[in-house]
């Protein structure tokens, strides 16, 4: 998988969103710039940096908008805060309505004994929207979300629900 920072790099969107002119285009970088300014607040918590939101070229062609945060506890157990953004078409056959998931999680490293070096799934949740401003807007909502998790509660919360 290849990645861009959508800041830095502002790859076209429309691989993801289809045909946008130019106020579309400019409404939704504007909401993914604050998606950026939720992970920063994120990674400025637990005194990370934060590479902000990426759009992910994967193997198969498809495209994706991602970002996440990556903490440790003091044993050095690893929580990445996510969230994500990729038209339903990347994982399903096409529909005739066009959707795009917007996927909030939390991964917590394994604490199985021996150690086998993979990541918990400890908080999932998924919404789904028909419009490119919707989905936008529900990444936003998910980053607000995700950062008062991340926020109040300690990372050891999170490394506890990791299954063991």
């Amino acid at each position: 998988m290849k990645t861009s920072s959508i800041a830095k790099y502002h790859p076209k969107l429309q691989g993801i969103f289809g045909p946008l002119d130019k106020s579309e285009e400019e409404y939704l970088r504007g909401v993914l710039a604050q998606v950026d300014i939720e992970l920063s607040r994120i990674a400025k918590h637990f005194a990370r940096n934060s590479a902000g939101l990426e759009m992910q070229w994967n193997e198969s062609g498809q495209l994706s908008i991602a970002g996440y945060v990556g903490v440790a506890d003091s044993e050095s157990h690893v929580v990445d805060f996510i969230v994500e953004l990729w038209p339903s078409w990347m994982h399903e056959p096409p529909a005739r309505e066009t959707e795009w998931v917007v996927e909030t999680s939390i991964d917590a490293d394994c604490q199985h004994v021996p150690e086998h070096a993979s990541m918990d799934n400890v908080f999932i949740q998924q919404e789904r929207k028909r419009s490119p401003e919707s989905s936008v807007d529900e990444l936003l909502n998910a980053a607000h979300q995700l950062a008062a998790m991340a926020m109040n509660n300690p990372i050891e919360h999170w490394t506890s629900k990791a299954k063991s």
